[in-house]
């Protein structure tokens, strides 16, 4: 084994993108739970397809893009070290690429539980409650979904827990999920359908995208720029429409190519990272640079005025949807200004992380807990959904949209609360040794 392969593996971790992947989590928690009235600012910007409009909650999703993209060469490079190292690393981006698109798939579908079985004990204790019973079974369906998933993914790493414990949990997820999917019916009497593939589905979409394209380029590092040119203009082609000849390619080109360009950017972004390690001028220096890159694209991409003052040619052009992607900024339609303004704030909010955690090492209590957070970022995201499908089994639900028992105020402490509780509960679980991994 080479000096150099040697020196790759025990390369320290980066913890600071560990605390910025943390936040983005609490944030995503505080977006998904909402609450009642929430100004425009707080919520994804409507209408969904309006050529110019984002809010912070639109670049919660990109940012963790981008951090996926980030990670991938400082995550491989402990594969350069084994034997057979480029086949496992197949294997592993494969196997995890095509677990979230599995999870996904389980999430996006909603079950019907007039189909497949209305839990017929529970409709006095939902009556009770002033839960409608459909509401209720399909509530219930939920959490036995998520049970199974958290079951069949969990790791549990505590010398005082029985030696087989995690594998028996893994079997008993797995028979979960298989029953669910052997009785699963959705309102229309169908079966699972990948459909949008849920939020973790497109981060397995880009992941597996990214990850083969760093495995086959990793030995020639700029090389991956061009795949990412690559994959703006395969989106560009297929949004001008000239793929339809072609149905499969037509169908995934937005997944594979749209979800994985913000990816490749940020595989770049990691790529310098490895070749600047250890000198922290430099890395300081190259997040500079890549936001003033991105913020220039931002900037290019996104004309903010001029065609408003011809609305004419504005609604024409509008009406062209690779116009939008190259000149709009709207995250539903996915566009390169979107992308490139996710870059920038990435580089202003990791560089005085970075400066905390791997250059002062501030080890103070709210520091550790974002980097502990984001260390499990998918036993935090996964938790998000029992707990929600566990209130609407309860009728917790119904009380934070009804201005009968609160304001938009309290429904904002509420929503914040509710934020720091899962996130907690995730931590705590790790301290303990239980942890999800694909």
């Amino acid at each position: 084994m080479s000096k150099e392969k040697k020196s790759s593996a025990k390369l320290p971790r980066v913890e600071s993108i560990d605390l910025l992947r943390g936040l983005t989590m609490v944030l995503m928690i505080f977006a998904n739970f909402g609450f009642m009235d929430a100004p425009w600012y707080m919520r994804h910007f409507y209408p969904y397809d309006a050529f110019f409009g984002v809010t912070y909650v639109d670049f919660i999703f990109p940012m963790f893009l981008l951090l996926i993209g980030i990670s991938i060469p400082l995550a491989f490079r402990k594969y350069d070290a084994m034997p057979q190292g480029r086949l496992r690393l197949l294997w592993h981006i494969l196997l995890r690429g095509c677990s979230m698109l599995f999870i996904g798939v389980l999430l996006i579908n909603g079950p019907d539980g007039g189909r497949m079985g209305d839990f017929g004990l529970l409709h006095g204790f939902w009556n009770w409650l002033g839960v409608a019973p459909g509401e209720g079974a399909w509530a219930t369906w939920r959490v036995v979904v998520m049970i199974g998933i958290i079951l069949l993914f969990q790791t549990i790493r505590n010398e005082k827990a029985p030696k087989y414990l995690s594998l028996l949990l893994r079997l008993l997820g797995a028979a979960i999920l298989i029953a669910y999917m052997a009785i699963f019916r959705n309102s229309d009497g169908g079966w699972l359908t990948p459909g949008w593939w849920e939020i973790i589905g497109l981060l397995g979409w880009a992941y597996m995208s990214a990850g083969l394209i760093y495995l086959w380029l990793r030995k020639y590092p700029e090389m991956i720029y061009l795949a990412l040119f690559a994959m703006i203009a395969l989106t560009l082609v297929g949004r001008a429409g000239h793929l339809s000849a072609i149905p499969i390619v037509n169908e995934y080109y937005g997944f594979v190519g749209g979800c994985s360009i913000i990816t490749l950017l940020g595989v770049g972004v990691g790529v310098m990272m490895l070749a600047r390690r250890g000198d922290h001028k430099a890395m300081l220096k190259m997040t500079l640079h890549f936001f003033l890159l991105c913020a220039l694209c931002t900037c290019l991409l996104t004309p903010i005025c001029g065609l408003e003052r011809n609305p004419e040619e504005f609604a024409r052009l509008k009406e062209y949807s690779d116009y939008c992607f190259l000149f709009g900024l709207n995250k539903n339609v996915a566009t390169l200004g979107w992308m490139f303004m996710t870059g920038a704030i990435f580089a202003l909010l990791w560089a005085p992380f970075y400066y905390l955690c791997d250059i002062r090492n501030s080890d103070f209590i709210l520091i550790r807990w974002l980097r502990e957070l984001g260390s499990v970022s998918l036993t935090a995201y996964l938790f998000q959904f029992l707990f929600f499908a566990v209130l609407t089994t309860i009728g917790v639900g119904v009380f934070r949209h009804n201005p009968a028992y609160m304001s938009m105020w309290s429904s904002a402490l509420l929503s914040v609360v509710v934020t720091i509780l899962l996130c907690g509960v995730t931590i705590l679980c790790k301290r303990s040794g239980f942890s999800l991994k694909l």
